[in-house]
């Protein structure tokens, strides 16, 4: 028997919010004195041997019986899973992960940081490993750290829970749900050309049917024909799940 090989990409969207804008007054801005930005690691809060935690292993298979469509299917499913992990980032986190990552110049620091996706312990309650940073806000960036999960529910925001959107505040300061496709046009719009891609390489017509499928979605936001375009795969050799995950 052929193995199926599972390609584990659990892309989970933990939707994203961001910070209401702040007003200011017409009154003349002080001079402001330019300084270089400092690049000084954070402390760490935490004994390093925290940082050892986590044991690497080697994941391994064999890929000869592979043909060398399904190889380069596999590339392009890789690729698109790359962007879900920086969307993953976003939403996770929501400050820029390259800017981060540059201040963290222990690399045991820089790899602990990595796999918990920003400063909080994952393994620990979500409590900050590095100083500097508050505790992590209740919803992630589902909403605006600046409200509570009962004031977002007690609110008459439409889409309040929604599971394929972003609250954020608009202009006005008052609540609004972005869609993804619309919160990361781009990226979905990249992602969803590879999968496309991918769909043609695909030698098993429902696996390709379902790729077809998600990749509509990433651009339409309706994602429940892909979800059960997924279910109904059963005989092919690559399985890939991508994209929002409940």
């Amino acid at each position: 028997l052929i193995s199926r090989i599972t390609v584990s990409i659990l892309c989970f969207y933990v939707l994203t919010g961001c910070r209401p804008a702040i007003e200011t007054a017409s009154a003349p801005s002080p001079q402001v004195t330019s300084q270089a930005v400092t690049t000084t690691q954070p402390e760490l809060l935490v004994d390093e041997a925290r940082l050892n935690i986590y044991y690497p292993v080697d994941l391994t298979t064999d890929l000869t019986h592979l043909t060398d469509n399904q190889k380069e299917m596999i590339s392009l499913l890789i690729e698109a899973s790359m962007i879900m992990d920086d969307l993953f980032w976003q939403q996770a986190f929501g400050e820029d992960k390259n800017v981060f990552l540059a201040k963290l110049t222990d690399p045991n620091v820089k790899h602990f940081a990595k796999i918990n996706y920003g400063p909080w312990d994952r393994l620990n309650g979500d409590k900050p490993f590095l100083a500097g940073y508050d505790a992590k806000a209740s919803g992630a960036q589902f909403y605006p750290s600046d409200i509570s999960k009962e004031a977002l529910l007690n609110s008459s925001l439409n889409d309040k829970t929604g599971l394929y959107s972003v609250i954020e505040r608009d202009d006005n300061g008052q609540l609004v749900a972005t869609p993804y496709n619309q919160k990361y046009s781009a990226e979905l719009q990249q992602a969803a050309s590879l999968l496309r891609q991918a769909a043609g390489l695909a030698e098993d017509p429902d696996f390709s049917n379902y790729l077809l499928l998600r990749a509509d979605a990433f651009l339409s936001n309706q994602y429940q024909l892909s979800d059960l375009a997924w279910m109904d795969v059963k005989n092919n050799q690559i399985d890939v799940v991508i994209g929002p995950i409940e």
